[in-house]
């Protein structure tokens, strides 16, 4: 269970939004975090990446062609 405080005016609009759409403010707020939680999981593995880098390649290795397999990047 979560708590959730809001703005006044966003309290109102999320307010009169449910009345409108004859739903319930719960069902409008569940709904909102459900369909943003796979773009926070890409931001927060974004910046995982970004701060714990992993194996890096040089132009040479590159254009010589990486051995995936052997990196462990290739299944």
């Amino acid at each position: 269970m979560v708590g959730v405080r809001f703005e006044e005016n966003v309290e109102e609009r999320l307010s009169s939004i449910s009345k409108r759409m004859r739903r319930t403010k719960s069902n409008l707020i569940r709904e909102a975090v459900v369909d943003k939680l796979d773009d926070w999981e890409d931001l927060a593995n974004a910046i995982e990446a970004l701060e714990n880098p992993g194996r890096t390649w040089t132009l040479e290795e590159l254009e010589q062609g990486v051995d995936l397999k052997a990196d462990g990047l290739e299944g």
